[in-house]
């Protein structure tokens, strides 16, 4: 079905009106002109200007450079595998993007995506929905991604799904909306030991709220284009991917564990 005059009318106001509140940030390395061409292709052709953001390439980084912010001690003691390269730069990418929102934007929302996703629903539509929560004073982060459903409290819904407050927040950081206070809230952390996406998990520590849309409201199309950077268990013996499966499976259940029991911490407060 197409649009009268209109409803486009109404679509590019309501896409004018999103724009004066929200930056939009897309994180991508240098050497991957191809995906921010096709990105911002993308996004403009929904009515979105992106920013590029220059990734923190962690491969080109010194063992000094790393060790500014990256706690090798902490990650001994509290994670189960040391952080390759590509996370250590995934993380300090996305430190960027809000350091770079802070200091050039005056905007009370960020909008920051990795270089490999397409929206599953109209911009327009959805993004009041994305407003609604985060225009609290609460510093908040609605992630805009999932792989599998997700449980929690129903904190608002739309037309097409719901907004949860998770009982465990899932993994990966293709997109997410954040308010001007979990951006301030979330650089206060200059030290890391685990990639950007658990770190987000424990939110009991950073003090953000996090939030996560369900049905995803974007998917990943890195297989389309030149697959993920980060690599997996490549380079390891047997041996090594077995001790690691166990530490990952051990931190998993911790984690879920705490999530759990802080979710219904906070919920009886």
């Amino acid at each position: 079905m197409s649009l009268n005059a209109s409803d486009h009318a109404s679509t590019s106001e309501k896409l004018l009106n999103i724009s004066a509140v929200m930056e939009v940030y897309v994180i991508n390395m240098a050497q991957s002109a191809q995906r921010w061409e096709y990105i911002q292709h993308y996004l403009q052709q929904k009515g979105l200007e992106p920013t590029r953001v220059d990734a923190v390439n962690g491969r080109a980084l010194s063992t000094a450079e790393c060790l500014v912010h990256y706690d090798e001690n902490l990650n001994d003691r509290h994670y189960f595998s040391s952080l390759k390269a590509a996370e250590i730069g995934c993380f300090l990418s996305h430190k960027k993007a809000m350091e770079t929102f802070l200091a050039q934007s005056n905007k009370p929302y960020l909008l920051l995506l990795e270089d490999d996703i397409e929206f599953c629903f109209d911009i327009a539509s959805v993004a009041p929905s994305w407003f609604d929560v985060l225009s609290s004073p609460i510093p908040t982060m609605l992630k805009l991604y999932t792989k599998r459903n997700v449980l929690g409290g129903t904190e608002s819904s739309w037309v097409c799904g719901q907004i949860v407050r998770p009982y465990l927040t899932p993994l990966g950081t293709p997109a997410q909306v954040l308010n001007r206070a979990a951006v301030k809230k979330l650089l206060l952390c200059e030290r890391f030991f685990m990639p950007v996406d658990v770190a987000y998990q424990y939110w009991w520590k950073h003090g953000v709220r996090v939030l996560v849309t369900s049905p995803s409201q974007v998917r990943e199309i890195s297989q389309s284009l030149d697959g993920s950077s980060i690599g997996g268990s490549i380079g390891l013996t047997q041996r090594q991917k077995i001790l690691r499966e166990i530490g990952r499976s051990w931190f998993r259940l911790k984690l879920q564990v705490l999530s759990y029991w802080h979710y219904f911490k906070t919920r009886i407060i």
